[in-house]
């Protein structure tokens, strides 16, 4: 990592002071999509919440410095800030920060660091614009770039899409990785509670094609019947 600021070097600090070394550990270095291994010092994401609202202005190249660390509660931290920034910003900044995001989503790899962030930065930015990045994402390698694909979303649903839903749940419904399957199934699962019975047909249409824990995720507002019909091979 490149010299810290002193800026990020205090907030360091701050997030080190409310660690529990009781907690912390090193994951398997062969986790789905990562590379090494990634470092947890122990933090609740309420206490990372109140050290990031401390340093909201920082610039984006300290955010940088914060999504390069090895530390997950780092990136964690860097995200929360990031997506308050977003919030706040007007068009040109919000156009900055879904870039920088773009460009880093090599940082990004895990379901917490993504679910937290991917849909109000990226589903946010696009989902009144041409979300052509969303489909690259989602031919990525990379199982974490699918999911932030899947999980933007989210914003697009909320708001009253879900062609894109469903058109990237096709695109990923071959993914080996559960991270991937688990993602799809919930947006489709969001899907249906604005129209039942448009996934009741995707369902019927591609059961046979989805893992099943896409399938059983995707399902689950329907009748115990209708489910276990549906999950019979």
């Amino acid at each position: 990592m490149e010299q810290l600021s002193a800026q990020v070097h205090k907030l360091i600090d701050e997030l080190d002071e409310v660690a529990d070394n009781r907690t912390a550990f090193r994951s398997e270095s062969n986790r789905i999509g990562c590379v090494g291994a990634d470092f947890f010092i122990g933090i609740k994401v309420a206490e990372i919440r109140k050290v990031a609202e401390r340093y909201v202005n920082i610039c984006l190249d300290e955010i940088e410095q914060l999504l390069l660390s090895e530390v997950h509660e780092h990136r964690m931290c860097a995200l929360i800030i990031l997506k308050k920034q977003f919030k706040q910003g007007d068009e040109r900044e919000r156009t900055e920060i879904f870039e920088f995001y773009i460009n880093h989503t090599n940082c990004i790899n895990d379901w917490d660091l993504i679910d937290s962030s991917s849909p109000y930065i990226v589903g946010e930015y696009l989902h009144d614009k041409p979300c052509d990045v969303l489909y690259r994402l989602a031919k990525s390698d990379s199982p974490w770039d699918n999911r932030i694909a899947m999980m933007a979303t989210y914003t697009f649903i909320h708001n009253g899409n879900v062609e894109d839903t469903y058109r990237l749940a096709l695109s990923l419904m071959g993914s080996p990785h559960v991270l991937v399957q688990k993602a799809v199934g919930w947006m489709l699962h969001e899907a249906g509670k604005y129209d039942l019975i448009r996934l009741s047909l995707f369902i019927d249409k591609y059961r046979q094609e989805m893992p099943r824990v896409m399938l059983r995720i995707a399902a689950n507002r329907f009748p115990k019947e209708k489910r276990r019909e549906w999950m019979q091979l």
